[in-house]
């Protein structure tokens, strides 16, 4: 393993001001100024708003402190945020941390490299580094109460010291990295130098301590002049950590026994992933992913958006009901959808008209050829989804139609033609055979144009989704309560049944009627009563909460109830939700106080978000903490 250190004073500055010949080559071409990461920041890096890189006056280039692995009068030589040379006592942890990566063991990185004079930018390892912004941090924030974010086993550790706790030692906390839509993330909680002040982060997200914040990972950048033995990272990376714990340092050679050197040894370094992906074009690399390909798991969704940028249609294949249109509408809420199923022949490709007096033929576009091409054209650095939804419901004539579209983005009738525009992009759902009675198979020459995509939906991505898309609270408590037993009922062709597309229908109607008996025309009879057995239970209210209305027997619920409570206490005002989440941290389950979170939160704007943080992190500093 390539070793992690820092560089030292005179790699940075020379070793006096006459002779300068120990200067990196690195330094004389970037400087010595060097902008922090978010992560960095709220980990207590000190920066100031009006020092930028040179010729760069933006948040992500704001410049702080770092250290070297100079010692100077028993503590250690620092850059300043300035760029120039300082020294700073080694207890601090307002000092932010930029690490080199030592090439003695250059192999250990790629064991083939054509050496050469340019300077090098690669990345190697992954580490949390920039906030995401204001919209990405409430849904993540929001769908962690519903499991919908993985943990992926990994963990990054930090100091949990406040930056002026000088006469303590390395005290660790560690943060667990989730996934989301293929994308990794961590939960980091603010512990800035700002003494409580307000900070912005470089997307203009404002914190202040204790305040919690999504960062994304993302590979380390470094730069290298290939000619030297020693990397540097592009970035301050981090902070908060004491280059030791007292003022005794007076020897590089023992820096591998300071706090500092044991962290990025025995744990910084082992935290990164390691494997190389090096970038510049005059270099030849031989690695274990030779092509450059990011290989990671991806989502469905993620399938969908490669095969648009790519230009290659998609068919999605799904249970009736499986939202598969919901998909396409989270893509593109202006998708151009023409069903199949119910449309004829001229509806699909135009009618031909037959002019009596000349009895020379003109062409009528279909109405959503020419409401297709005017968005595009209004639009045209945009992509526009064409949704051809039932295909395999269609008979033979539309198949054959729509195969035209799908091959060559044409629509023939008659020899006329009109061609889709460039920027259209084709996606088409249907049902499988087994799963629908009026279904038929594509003909292989059909099914073989397509990339395939199977959509399966269960109570939990189902209710992932439906947070976001602000359903009915109530139908929310339902599923979470009854799981796929409710989200889905079998179909017989008698009665309804309920499945993901009718819950999304309830949720209309509920919202337009307030009444759950209007639901047995969409889900049935019996789920309808089930449902409303369920919304009409006796519950403890939040009056009853706020007046203290309530006995030990009335808490003593079974699940079905607690779901009940919970959604109707989620309706409360701010004004009074610090009541009444104190009365549900007291006597609920963490997973029944999370969706009561959520529930307040999608209730509500983004501000309530931070009245949650607030208090949770009031609990916390009382010993309470929901896990």
């Amino acid at each position: 393993m390539s070793k992690i250190i820092l560089p030292t004073s005179d790699q940075i500055f020379g070793n006096n001001k006459r002779i300068n010949s120990t200067i990196l080559k690195i330094f004389k071409e970037y400087g010595s100024k060097c902008a922090l990461s978010d992560l960095a920041i709220l980990r207590g890096a000190y920066f100031n708003n009006n020092i930028y890189l040179d010729n760069k006056n933006d948040l992500i280039s704001r410049t702080g402190w770092w250290w070297t692995m100079t010692p100077y009068s028993g503590n250690a030589r620092a850059v300043g945020k300035d760029g120039r040379k300082n020294g700073h006592y080694v207890d601090r942890r307002d000092v932010g941390v930029r690490p080199a990566l030592t090439f003695s063991d250059i192999s250990e990185i790629s064991p083939n490299i054509v050496r050469g004079n340019d300077f090098l930018e690669f990345t190697y390892g992954e580490y949390p580094q920039y906030a995401v912004d204001a919209n990405m941090q409430n849904i993540l924030y929001s769908i962690l109460y519903t499991n919908g974010v993985n943990l992926t086993g990994k963990k990054y550790t930090f100091d949990e010291r406040k930056y002026n706790d000088y006469n303590n030692g390395f005290s660790k906390i560690e943060y667990p990295e989730y996934e989301y839509n293929g994308e990794r993330y961590i939960l980091v909680d603010a512990n800035t130098c700002f003494d409580g002040e307000e900070v912005t982060l470089s997307n203009g997200l404002k914190v202040k301590d204790k305040d919690k914040v999504w960062i994304k990972v993302e590979p380390i950048k470094w730069i290298w002049f290939q000619k030297e033995n020693i990397a540097i990272s592009k970035i301050i990376l981090l902070a908060g950590i004491q280059f030791n714990e007292v003022s005794n340092y007076n020897d590089i050679n023992d820096f591998s026994n300071m706090n500092m050197g044991k962290y990025l040894d025995e744990i910084f370094s082992k935290e990164i992933i390691k494997q190389a992906t090096y970038t510049n074009s005059n270099v030849s690399v031989k690695k274990p992913n030779p092509f450059n390909l990011d290989i990671k798991n991806v989502s469905e969704e993620e399938i969908i958006k490669g095969c648009l940028e790519s230009d290659l249609p998609v068919f999605l294949h799904g249970l009736p009901g499986d939202g598969k249109s919901a998909r396409v509408k989270n893509i593109d809420k202006d998708a151009t959808i023409v069903d199949l199923g119910t449309s004829n022949f001229e509806g699909i490709v135009g009618l031909i008209v037959k002019d009596l007096g000349s009895n020379n033929l003109s062409y009528i576009e279909p109405y959503w050829y020419k409401e297709l091409c005017e968005k595009c054209e209004r639009e045209n650095d945009k992509i526009h989804i064409l949704f051809l939804d039932e295909l395999t419901n269609a008979p033979g004539t539309i198949q054959k139609a729509a195969y035209e579209i799908i091959l060559n983005k044409t629509l023939t009738n008659s020899g006329f033609r009109l061609k889709l525009p460039d920027n259209v992009r084709i996606i088409a759902a249907g049902n499988d055979v087994k799963d629908s009675i009026v279904a038929t198979e594509m003909p292989e020459p059909l099914f073989d144009r397509f990339v395939h995509v199977w959509i399966k939906t269960d109570s939990r991505n189902w209710l992932k989704w439906a947070y976001e898309s602000n359903i009915h609270p109530s139908i929310c408590a339902y599923i979470a309560f009854r799981g796929d037993i409710a989200l889905r009922t079998e179909y017989t062709g008698e009665k309804p049944n309920a499945d993901p597309r009718k819950w999304e229908m309830a949720s209309k109607m509920l919202y337009k009627t307030n009444n759950p008996k209007m639901l047995r025309g969409l889900i049935g009879s019996e789920m309808t009563e089930e449902f409303c057995k369920f919304c009409s239970q006796k519950v403890i209210t939040i009056e009853d909460v706020l007046n203290n209305n309530y006995t030990k027997e009335d808490l003593d619920m079974d699940y079905g109830k607690q779901n009940a409570t919970i959604l109707s206490l989620s309706y409360v005002d701010e004004e009074y939700i610090e009541e009444i989440r104190k009365f549900v941290v007291n006597n609920f389950s963490p997973e029944l106080i999370k969706l009561f979170d959520l529930w307040f939160i999608q209730n509500g704007d983004e501000g309530r978000v931070l009245i949650i943080d607030s208090l949770e992190n009031q609990n916390e500093s009382k010993g309470v903490k929901i896990s």
